[in-house]
C-alpha cells in the first residue's frame, strides 16, 4: 500500500509537496479502506524503510518549510490525522463502495429520527447535505485549510514559508 504513494518532487515548493503527499495517501488508502482502519487500530504498524518512505518525505516537507523538531512533529500528526480521519469517517463501517460517502446512506436515519427543535444546528447542517457530498473534495478543501494553517505557523514562528 505505502509504495502507491507517490511522491512529488523535491523542487516543489513545501506546500506542493505537503499536498501532493496528503493526496496521494488519501486517494491509495482510499482504494483499500481496511488498511486505514489496520493502521489507525494498531493491527499493523509498518517499520518497513517503503513504508515509511512517504511519512519521511512528507517530514522532509515541513522541515524544507522551516519547522523544528517538534513543529514538524505536530504537522505531521495534523496531516496524518485530516488523511485517515478522513478515510475513516468517508468509509465507515469499511463496506459498500469506498468511493460513496458512508455518511450519505445514513443522513436519511438521522433526519427521520432527529427532533430539529433540541439540535437545530445538526438537523440544519443534516437537512442541507441532502443534496449529496462529495469525500474527495471535502478532503481537498480540508487539506487545503490545513496546509493555509501550516504556513502561518510557519511565518509565526519566522520560518521560512516560501
Amino acid at each position: 500500500m505505502f509504495a502507491q504513494v507517490e511522491r512529488p518532487d523535491r523542487a516543489l515548493a513545501w506546500q506542493e509537496q505537503v499536498r501532493e503527499l496528503a493526496l496521494s495517501m488519501y486517494r491509495a488508502f482510499g482504494r483499500h479502506p481496511v488498511v486505514p482502519l489496520a493502521l489507525v487500530t494498531d493491527q499493523s504498524n509498518p517499520t518497513s524503510v517503503r513504508a515509511l518512505q512517504p511519512i519521511d518525505a512528507l517530514a522532509g516537507a515541513l522541515f524544507q518549510a522551516g519547522f523544528d523538531d517538534v513543529g514538524t512533529w505536530r504537522a505531521l500528526g495534523a496531516v496524518n490525522s485530516l488523511v485517515f480521519g478522513s478515510l475513516m469517517m468517508s468509509t465507515g463501517g469499511f463496506t459498500g463502495d469506498p468511493g460513496e460517502h458512508a455518511g450519505g446512506r445514513q443522513v436519511g436515519a438521522y433526519i427521520r429520527e432527529m427532533d430539529p427543535v433540541a439540535l437545530p444546528h445538526f438537523s440544519r447542517l443534516l437537512r442541507g447535505t441532502q443534496r449529496g457530498v462529495d469525500p474527495a473534495a471535502d478532503f481537498e478543501h480540508a487539506l487545503d485549510m490545513l496546509i493555509r494553517g501550516l504556513v502561518a505557523e510557519a511565518a509565526g514562528r519566522g520560518q521560512i514559508v516560501e
